[in-house]
């Protein structure tokens, strides 16, 4: 009975992990035990079943249910084949790495970084390198990716049509893409609050000034006559997009301009607990030289406004803590003088 239920097993096998890999994995594991390396290699054709049976076994093994069954057959998800994973992940299912890599560390982190900069894994290539102790390049990274990001964001047709579906459409296609380049920018100040704890200071700065830079040349971008260019250049992609010359009264300026202020005006809120406050606001002004300082008006009264609130509630807190530690030290004298005056206890 066994050998018929295998030999329907390895010949359906290809429809079975399609239907569902880890109900087949389950079964090709209590059924085949140590001999499922056998059935595993029977896919090496086809790097699609492939990926979904290691899924399957990967998901068995990270279920303390259905782990027990893996236990009891011998087998181990190993280095090697959370490798192959990986690698196949980079090529069928490239946006779910980056979180695989953070859950899991059964990887060599220079054979995985080579594989994620083949296959152009930026998230991934960005963790890996952080791992490997490179926040630069980890950071530099980031920051080409939200730069093509904000370029994106200036290269939105604007909508001829005044039909309220394609208005909404329109808005749409706008605020993913905005949500897109923060999603970046999070994980450049992600990446600057997690290691400015363990650098030393100014390497600390180095960082966020990184990434402040980059929102601030983004700006300057804003006020070239013909932004588009001048972005194509920055990134040696002239000929693309020389077609897309604008002028000034291009809406997607004004627009775009309004959400790099936004980016940088959180950017600064989470780089002032780590920069000082002189540091931020002399890199402002000495930028605003370049450009147009109005720019940054908006940005620079957030900046003191945010600063004035946590300095009021400092003071508050300042006051409490003296009006509790007075009331403490009166409680004290008072405790201390009822053995020499009993009277004053009753005061």
């Amino acid at each position: 009975m066994d050998k018929s239920v295998k030999a329907a097993i390895v010949k359906n096998l290809s429809e079975l992990i399609s239907a569902d890999s880890e109900a087949c994995c389950l079964l090709i594991v209590e059924k085949f035990g140590q001999e499922s390396q056998k059935v595993f290699e029977k896919l090496n054709s086809s790097p699609e079943l492939q990926f979904k049976y290691l899924q399957g076994l990967i998901n068995i093994g990270r279920n303390p249910n259905s782990n027990e069954v893996l236990q009891r057959s011998g087998i181990v998800v190993d280095q090697d084949m959370c490798e192959l994973y990986i690698n196949l992940m980079c090529q069928l299912s490239p946006q779910s790495v980056y979180s695989f890599l953070c859950s899991n560390d059964m990887y060599r982190v220079d054979h995985i970084l080579k594989v994620c900069q083949q296959y152009k894994i930026l998230d991934g290539t960005a963790y890996l390198l952080e791992r490997a102790g490179d926040l630069i390049g980890a950071l530099q990274l980031i920051l080409q990716e939200l730069d093509k990001k904000i370029f994106n964001l200036l290269n939105i047709p604007e909508s001829k049509s005044f039909h309220p579906d394609d208005v909404k459409s329109h808005q749409i296609d706008i605020e993913n893409r905005r949500k897109e380049a923060d999603s970046c920018l999070l994980s450049a100040i992600t990446l600057c609050k997690r290691n400015s704890k363990k650098l030393e200071e100014e390497d600390s700065k180095k960082l966020w000034f990184m990434v402040c830079d980059k929102l601030m040349e983004s700006m300057k971008i804003m006020h070239h006559a013909t932004p588009m260019v001048a972005i194509g250049r920055n990134r040696g992609r002239t000929n693309e997009v020389n077609h897309l010359q604008s002028s000034r009264s291009d809406p997607s300026i004004p627009r775009t301009t309004k959400i790099i202020s936004q980016f940088l005006q959180n950017l600064l809120r989470e780089m002032v607990v780590y920069v000082p406050m002189k540091l931020i606001l002399d890199k402002i002004v000495n930028n605003g030289a370049n450009t147009h300082l109005s720019d940054y008006k908006t940005i620079i009264m957030g900046i003191i406004d945010d600063y004035n609130y946590e300095l009021s509630i400092l003071k508050t807190v300042n006051h409490l803590v003296e009006a509790d530690r007075f009331q403490a030290v009166k409680t004290l004298v008072s405790k201390q003088k009822i053995a020499f005056d009993p009277i004053w206890w009753g005061r």
